[in-house]
């Protein structure tokens, strides 16, 4: 990455700016910083973090001397309500340069948050889920699912969750009821559950099913 000292002083001055400003109570300013901030920390996962030519203890030191940014996850937990999409962004790049704890603990915190909030639940089990969380996709899922109902994307992707974290009994009580509801596109799912409680007799059957 060219000139990276450059980099992370704008770094740690626009995280320096948004901690002061929210000690103001003045967040509604921080969303010019908030972009920069993703726009340094795009460049930084891009050119170094996510390069295999890039040494691996050059990479730790750049996460080392970046950590500072564990400074802004309280911050931007005041702003989720005003600037989802942008923190989601920031959150991903965060993840990607090395804050996965944060990230986590982050994702787990504001989950518990949004159980009212239905949409912001709903979005939060999304990013959750796309970067991996299962566990956490888990977590958010069932409390939709008492919002809900038993709604067939949403329990299927539930199942799908419980089947990553390999809580397979649990996947295929699920993928069970879909497919006594007549969503037999459950068969697919239904073949590697069963294959993973070591089921083959079933398995054989969803995937003769599954081709039909």
């Amino acid at each position: 990455m060219r000139d990276s000292r450059r980099f992370i002083q704008r770094l740690k001055e626009n995280i320096n700016q948004i901690i002061e400003l929210a000690k103001r109570n003045k967040v509604y300013l921080v969303s010019t910083l908030l972009k920069d901030t993703r726009r340094i920390l795009k460049q930084i996962t891009q050119e170094i973090m996510l390069r295999h030519d890039i040494p691996a203890s050059f990479k730790k030191e750049t996460f080392n001397q970046i950590s500072f940014c564990k400074e802004i996850f309280p911050i931007l937990e005041q702003l989720i309500n005003e600037q989802f999409d942008l923190i989601m962004n920031l959150l991903i790049l965060l993840e990607k340069t090395g804050f996965i704890s944060e990230v986590r603990d982050f994702l787990s915190k504001m989950l518990k948050k949004a159980e009212r909030n239905k949409y912001m639940l709903a979005r939060l089990v999304m990013y959750a889920y796309d970067m991996g969380y299962y566990d956490l996709a888990v977590i958010g899922m069932e409390k939709l699912k008492n919002l809900y109902g038993s709604e067939a994307n949403l329990i299927y992707n539930l199942a799908l969750a419980y089947y990553m974290i390999g809580k397979t009994n649990k996947a295929n009580e699920l993928v069970e009821a879909l497919l006594k509801r007549g969503y037999y596109f459950a068969y697919g799912l239904a073949i590697a559950v069963n294959i993973a409680r070591a089921n083959l007799k079933k398995a054989n059957e969803a995937s003769k099913r599954f081709l039909i």
